[in-house]
């Protein structure tokens, strides 16, 4: 369903059988409105126009350098909106992507340490499993249990989303993996078992 803009006819079904012109006044139904002309010609005069292409207007800026571009400029290199220029240098390898490599050691290191307070938590755990024989020692496992399997279930979305990026950190994120991994399913099983036999 559509209007068009010059006669003001009601254009009933699909918009697309109709083609550019309306059938009654031929006029073109799919033209700029005059608010968005006036919007392009407002932004053509406050100079807002792509260094590489003069004659086309900007319609973003490059989040790491900052240059204006138009839409045949931009691209998208790691979830981020840049500039060919900024795109061609780190492909090339002349700029390291720094905060991507700082991130990636960050989450590898953060998935090792919460690995092992995930195991430190987790020891009275395996230590007082079999002298929880009362309703309150089973309450009191299941609670400890709990506590000790937060920080490892975070752990574990840290070395996935490290194992991810693959950077120069693949080995302590996949220990992170192994670590938290191996709490979860030793903690699981444990709790479990407890459960089974009361």
């Amino acid at each position: 369903m559509l209007d068009c803009r010059h006669c003001g006819e009601y254009l009933r079904g699909d918009a697309t059988k109709y083609g550019a012109r309306c059938p009654h006044c031929r006029e073109p139904l799919f033209e700029r409105s005059d608010a968005a002309c006036r919007r392009r010609d407002a932004q053509e005069s406050r100079g807002d126009n792509c260094p590489t292409h003069p004659g086309n207007i900007a319609v973003g800026y490059c989040k790491r350098c900052g240059t204006f571009m138009c839409s045949l400029c931009r691209s998208r290199w790691n979830d981020r909106v840049l500039c060919l220029e900024c795109v061609e240098r780190l492909m090339a390898g002349k700029e390291k992507v720094s905060e991507q490599e700082q991130t990636h050691r960050w989450q590898a290191l953060v998935s090792v340490l919460l690995g092992f307070g995930s195991w430190v938590l987790a020891s009275p755990l395996v230590a007082v499993r079999g002298a929880a024989t009362s309703q309150e020692g089973i309450i009191g496992l299941v609670m400890v249990a709990m506590v000790s399997l937060l920080p490892s279930l975070f752990g574990l979305g840290m070395a996935a989303a490290a194992i991810r990026v693959r950077g120069d950190r693949m080995v302590a994120a996949t220990c992170g993996l192994a670590l938290n991994g191996a709490q979860i399913g030793t903690v699981t099983g444990l709790v479990l078992l407890v459960i089974w036999k009361h």
